[in-house]
């Protein structure tokens, strides 16, 4: 998770914006991690190691499944709580000139909390100060965001629910463990569109690297399932 933060950040450090030691603080201390540096290199790592010691690989995929989503669920709490800027888009946005970008009115029968929050304290001190705050962390957004961690948690705990109910019912062994990166592609590819993130081009089309990693897991999951698929169905046939 680390690994795959730093890496993020190296444009930075060739463009002089950054220097190799602010890399190695960011390294040393307790922020600065991406869930899909834990889970890309996680799953080289005990993919190795199961190999080296013939382990069933394709059963054990299947049985990590529901908790990797309900984990990447109750991260995102961290992210919430803590104010890391992972949040969302401002609910309204007016131009220098006053002219009014959007603003997104709340259905009466949803939650404020869900709707809108400024982040008090936020950890990374975004914002403006806040009155009778006298110690580090005194910053409160001015417009209030899409809490997106908190639809992330909500999400990823309902995906993580329904791979918990649907695991019995597939016999075809890492078939679910691909129903898994498909779902975790669509979800955070939907977030992404609500969410801070800075975009850029690739290929021609403006994207955040979020949005490029989901839609790769979304088809790694649809290239996987239709191979378990294929593969069983020849078996069947043999």
């Amino acid at each position: 998770a680390k690994l795959f933060a730093l890496a993020e950040d190296l444009d930075l450090v060739f463009a002089g914006q950054k220097t190799l030691g602010d890399l190695l603080g960011q390294f040393l201390s307790g922020s600065g991690m991406s869930i899909y540096g834990g889970l890309i290199l996680g799953f080289i790592v005990c993919y190795i190691f199961m190999r080296r010691n013939n382990m069933s690989i394709l059963p054990m995929m299947d049985a990590v499944a529901p908790g990797l989503m309900v984990s990447y669920g109750v991260g995102r709490l961290g992210c919430q709580f803590s104010g890391d800027g992972d949040w969302g888009i401002p609910i309204r946005k007016i131009a220098g000139d006053g002219t009014v970008l959007w603003d997104y009115q709340k259905p009466s029968w949803f939650p404020d909390f869900l709707w809108g929050q400024t982040y008090p304290h936020n950890v990374i001190n975004e914002g403006e100060p806040m009155a009778n705050c006298t110690w580090n962390y005194c910053m409160e957004l001015a417009i209030p965001v899409f809490p997106t961690p908190l639809y992330e948690f909500v999400a990823a705990i309902a995906i993580g629910a329904f791979l918990w109910s649907i695991r019995k019912r597939i016999s075809i062994p890492g078939l679910l463990f691909f129903i898994y990166v498909i779902l975790n592609g669509i979800e955070r590819f939907w977030i992404e569109k609500i969410r801070i993130n800075e975009q850029t081009e690739y290929l021609g089309i403006e994207s955040t690297q979020a949005e490029r990693i989901a839609v790769i897991l979304f088809l790694i999951g649809i290239a996987g399932a239709l191979w378990l698929w294929m593969r069983g169905r020849k078996t069947v046939k043999a």
